[in-house]
Formats: C-alpha cells, structure tokens, sequence
C-alpha cells in the first residue's frame, strides 16, 4: 500500500511506488549522469530568473499513480 511504501527507510537503491507497485530506481551511466547535471545547471538559471525551485531526485507526487524520483525537477512558483 502507499502507507507501507512511505514508511520505508530511504536508502539505496532509491525506490519508487507507481499503480501500487514498488519499483528498484535504476542505476544510470555516465552519459545520463551528465545530462542530468547539465539539466539541474539550467534549470537552477532559469529559477533564479523566472521563481520555482529545481532540485534532484525529490520525492515527487503524481496525482492517482504514486510517487518517482526524477533524476531532475522543475516546480513553478
């Protein structure tokens, strides 16, 4: 249940509840990695300019699935 997933320690490897499922968040290569450091770079510009917050793999709710880990995210203000 979404109760028993949230009462998990966090710990690595980060997990994810999606449709009632709890799924093991994967292990990404370099060229992920660099990409995603690139998008956080960004972002982090374009929240100072424009208001929101960025930040990395943040506990992210969606609405009538479950909560991921996006490796970045973008929230406006």
């Amino acid at each position: 249940t979404l109760e028993e997933y949230l009462a998990l320690p966090e710990e690595k490897p980060y997990l994810e509840y999606w449709d009632g499922v709890v799924i093991q968040k994967g292990v990404v290569g370099r060229e992920h990695w660099e990409l995603a450091g690139f998008l956080m770079i960004e972002l982090g510009l374009y929240a100072r300019q424009a208001g929101g917050k960025c930040g990395p793999e943040a506990h992210t709710w969606y609405e009538g699935h479950g909560y991921l880990l996006p490796d970045v995210a973008y929230w406006a203000p």
